[in-house]
């Protein structure tokens, strides 16, 4: 079996999606043939990443006249692969313009696709609504779509999707790509001058539905309880700007880092590691909306209690009172409430983040996950329902 993933999310390009696409292209190996766009830093992205990524150049900002020329150069450069390669069956990362070029590639070559999807997608912003006729005609032609929650999946059933058609496959996460290191924390600590201080952590983009204002908001309440509560946030984006407003109209400068970008994986799990809690006050905004959080599972299995909004698929990733606590994303007081409870009771974070360490492990792993993701492609690939795609009959078999 041979399969073509195109996504316009990949490393070195941050976020979740890209992170989870990465382990979907690690752990599939030569059955996958992944395209994405040269985002800065692509070649040194490629070289040092141990995987073949078919890269094309993808202007996200271009005119529309420009961005059709574009992606009927996309379509053919899929075209061209697709026999190349001989592909039994394609996967569009997530829904987006991009898949237009798959679902032309059923037509002209009978490949049947599959469509990956994270609660967002299904009503973007390039897209005129939930009941945008392109989107539907991109999921109603797909072969599958994948749900990587309970909350995306239940958009899908709204949407008109079949049953039938809807994967659920969540995210998952390598535990040794975050198993700690003591001497980097302690190197971190020292270097931020965090010696002594209760570190509260989100990582994301900085986007405004991250709920990082509300956190921002809620701090002095902690501060009066806690003055020895640092927060840190890992991560770059266009909310950044109305982030350091809000830090100086709230005087908390002292108390709050923006990292940026965390760099390798280890420097990320340094942080992780290096906090009492993570804390990601997600909420909608508008259509787009947390559609699971990979980032909870990855603080759960560095052992950390996670404070989440409760809103989208979080509730996947974060079982309320069990793994962390879930409170209303638009309620300064639910989320300062929630963060004072776990610095003020320290065993009942402990056991939160112990139980969502165990869940990982037993439950999120990638193993398992790619298992999932080579037997939905293979049944697709060989569905008698799609015509065998391009030179290669579809089989099973890696």
């Amino acid at each position: 079996m041979k399969a073509l993933l195109l996504t316009p999310d990949f490393p070195p390009m941050l976020g979740g999606i890209a992170t989870v696409l990465e382990h979907w292209a690690r752990e599939l190996g030569p059955e996958l043939v992944t395209m994405a766009p040269e985002e800065p830093g692509w070649q040194e992205w490629d070289r040092s990443s141990g995987l073949t990524v078919l890269r094309f150049p993808y202007d996200r900002r271009s005119s529309a006249v420009k961005k059709a020329a574009q992606q009927l150069a996309l379509s053919r450069r899929v075209g061209q692969i697709a026999l190349r390669e001989q592909v039994d069956v394609s996967i569009g990362g997530m829904l987006c313009p991009m898949v237009w070029s798959l679902a032309r590639l059923k037509r002209r070559l009978g490949v049947p696709y599959i469509v990956a999807t994270y609660s967002e997608d299904i009503a973007p912003p390039w897209a005129g609504g939930f009941k945008d006729q392109r989107v539907l005609a991109l999921l109603r032609s797909a072969d599958r779509v994948i749900a990587n929650s309970s909350h995306t999946r239940g958009l899908l059933l709204d949407a008109g999707v079949k049953l039938g058609k809807v994967a659920q496959i969540h995210h998952a996460v390598d535990p040794e790509e975050f198993a700690e290191d003591a001497g980097a924390v302690r190197e971190l600590r020292s270097r931020r001058g965090l010696a002594g201080k209760r570190l509260l952590l989100t990582v994301c983009r900085l986007e405004a539905r991250k709920g990082i204002d509300t956190v921002l908001r809620a701090l002095p309440r902690i501060l009066d309880e806690f003055p020895d509560v640092v927060y840190a946030i890992v991560g770059s984006g266009e909310d950044e700007d109305r982030l350091r407003t809000i830090i100086r109209e709230c005087a908390i400068g002292d108390h709050v880092i923006l990292v940026g970008r965390a760099g390798p994986r280890p420097a990320l799990a340094a942080w992780y590691h290096a906090c009492e809690l993570f804390v990601m006050a997600s909420r909608p905004a508008g259509p787009a909306v947390e559609g699971f959080g990979v980032v909870f599972l990855e603080a759960a299995t560095c052992g950390k209690p996670a404070v989440a909004g409760r809103a989208g698929g979080t509730g996947d990733a974060v079982i309320d009172g069990k793994t962390g606590l879930r409170v209303d994303p638009t309620s300064t007081d639910a989320v300062a409430g929630a963060i004072l409870r776990l610095l003020r009771d320290r065993e009942l974070g402990r056991k939160l983040g112990e139980a969502g360490r165990r869940r990982v492990a037993e439950e999120f792993n990638w193993k398992h996950r790619a298992g999932q993701l080579r037997e939905l492609l293979l049944d697709v690939a060989c569905s008698p329902q799609a015509p065998a795609g391009t030179a290669r009959p579809a089989h099973g078999g890696g």
